[in-house]
C-alpha cells in the first residue's frame, strides 16, 4: 500500500512538472509570437511610409503677376502654366526644343492651357530678355524668343552688344532702329528684375522653373511629367 501511495505521489509530481513545463513553454511561445507580430506590424508601417507619395509643392497663383507678360493660348483656359526662364540657360533651351512643341500642340493650341513666359535671370540672360521685350513692342516677342534659343550656344556671350540685336531685328524684319533704341535705353531692365525677384520669392531659384495651376515643377522635365499634371488639372 505504501508503495502504491508513493508511486501515486511520484505520478502527481511528474504530471505537475509536465503541466508546468507546458505552461512555461506555452508562455515562451506566446512571447515569441508577439515579437513576431510586432516586427511584422513595424515592417508594414515602414513599407507604407515608403509608398506614400510626397505632396506636390504648391504656391499661390495670386502671387504671380500675369498681366502684361508674353503668353500663348486662351487666357481663359482652365490650366495656367507659367515658365520662369533664362535665355542663357541650356536647360531652358532643351525645354524649348524638346518639350514646349508637344505642350503647344496638345494643350495650348487646343485652348486647354494658357502658357505665360516670365524671366528668371540666373546665368546671364538679362540682356537677351530685355531685347525680347523690346521686340514685343513690335508684336514679335515669340519670334525673338525662338531666335534667341536657336542661337543660344553661339551668341549668348554677345547679347550685351546692341549690334547682335540689330542683326536679329533685320533677320526678323523688325524696325531695327526702334528695337535698338529700346534696348539701349534699358526700357525693360526693371521688368526683368521684378520677375526674377518674384520667382525667388516663390522659392523658384533655378531655371527653368514652372508653376501649373499652383503646382511647382523644377527643371527641364520630360513631356510626360507636364502631361500628367495638366491632365490631372483638367480632370479636377
Amino acid at each position: 500500500m505504501k508503495n502504491e501511495n508513493y508511486l501515486t505521489f511520484i505520478a502527481i509530481i511528474v504530471a505537475g512538472l509536465i503541466i508546468g513545463g507546458a505552461i512555461i513553454i506555452s508562455g515562451n511561445d506566446f512571447s515569441v509570437d508577439r515579437e513576431i507580430v510586432e516586427e511584422d506590424q513595424e515592417r508594414e508601417v515602414i513599407e507604407e511610409e515608403e509608398e506614400v507619395v510626397e505632396e506636390a509643392e504648391r504656391v499661390d497663383m495670386d502671387n504671380i503677376e500675369l498681366d502684361g507678360w508674353p503668353s500663348l493660348g486662351d487666357s481663359e483656359a482652365p490650366v495656367v502654366m507659367v515658365e520662369y526662364s533664362d535665355f542663357a540657360c541650356p536647360f531652358c533651351g532643351r525645354f524649348f526644343e524638346e518639350t514646349l512643341p508637344d505642350i503647344k500642340e496638345n494643350y495650348i493650341d487646343t485652348g486647354e492651357v494658357h502658357f505665360v513666359y516670365k524671366d528668371l535671370v540666373v546665368v546671364g540672360g538679362d540682356k537677351a530678355a530685355e531685347a525680347a521685350h523690346c521686340a514685343g513692342e513690335q508684336d514679335s516677342f515669340w519670334e525673338y524668343h525662338d531666335l534667341l534659343f536657336e542661337n543660344l550656344e553661339e551668341d549668348r556671350g554677345n547679347w550685351s552688344d546692341p549690334d547682335i540685336h540689330a542683326s536679329y531685328s533685320r533677320e526678323l524684319g523688325l524696325n531695327e532702329e526702334e528695337l535698338v533704341t529700346c534696348f539701349e535705353e534699358g526700357r525693360y531692365v526693371e521688368k526683368v528684375q521684378n520677375s526674377t525677384e518674384e520667382a525667388i520669392g516663390l522659392g523658384i531659384t533655378g531655371t527653368p522653373g514652372f508653376v501649373i495651376n499652383g503646382e511647382v515643377v523644377r527643371g527641364a522635365q520630360p513631356y510626360e511629367v507636364f502631361e500628367e499634371i495638366i491632365e490631372r488639372e483638367l480632370n479636377r
